[in-house]
C-alpha cells in the first residue's frame, strides 16, 4: 500500500504537468472564422455561453438576396469583423467588396471606431462551397478598410469562414 501511495505521489504531479501542456494557447474559436488584421491573428470569442460569436444570415427580399457574416470578439480591441454580400446568388463565386452601398467589408473596434471598404479600399470574398440543404457556406476573404472621417486604414487578410447560416424572407 505504501508503495502504491509513493508511486501515486510521484506520478500524479507528472501527469498534471503534462496535461497543462495540452491546453490551448488562447480561447479564440478559430475553427469557423478567422483572419489577420494588420498582420495579427484575430478570431471570434465569447465568454457568454448564450452568445454565438459568429453569425451568418441569408436574407431574401423583393430586391434580391443578401448574405451577412459577422464575427465578434469580446476580449479583443477589435470587436467585430464582418462583410455583406448584396446580390448573393447562392453558389460559389467571387464577390468584390468596394462600396458601402453594395457588397462591403467592415471592422469595428471596442471604442466604436469603424473601418469600411470604399472605392479606394477594396477587397473580395471567395465563396468556395455552399450547401443549401445543410445551410453551410465556406470560403476566404481579404480587404482593406478606411476609418470613417479619417485617412487611417487597416488590412484584413488570410480570412476564412466555414459557417452555418440562417435563412430569412422579407
Amino acid at each position: 500500500m505504501k508503495n502504491i501511495l509513493k508511486l501515486l505521489c510521484n506520478i500524479l504531479p507528472l501527469i498534471v504537468i503534462s496535461l497543462q501542456g495540452c491546453q490551448k494557447e488562447d480561447d479564440v474559436d478559430d475553427s469557423r472564422f478567422g483572419c489577420y488584421i494588420n498582420g495579427v491573428k484575430w478570431g471570434p470569442y465569447s465568454n457568454d455561453f448564450k452568445f454565438n460569436p459568429v453569425r451568418a444570415d441569408r436574407v431574401t427580399w423583393s430586391g434580391g438576396t443578401t448574405l451577412l457574416i459577422a464575427a465578434h470578439n469580446q476580449e479583443n480591441k477589435t470587436e467585430m469583423v464582418a462583410f455583406v454580400l448584396k446580390d448573393f446568388v447562392g453558389e460559389p463565386k467571387t464577390y468584390k467588396l468596394d462600396l458601402p452601398s453594395s457588397s462591403h467589408g467592415l471592422v469595428t473596434l471596442k471604442d466604436y471606431t469603424e473601418y469600411e471598404t470604399d472605392l479606394s479600399n477594396i477587397g473580395q470574398v471567395d465563396v468556395v462551397k455552399i450547401d443549401t440543404v445543410k445551410k453551410q457556406i465556406s470560403g476566404n476573404f481579404s480587404f482593406s478598410a478606411k476609418m470613417k472621417n479619417s485617412n487611417a486604414f487597416l488590412k484584413v487578410n488570410k480570412g476564412y469562414f466555414n459557417v452555418t447560416y440562417k435563412v430569412y424572407y422579407q
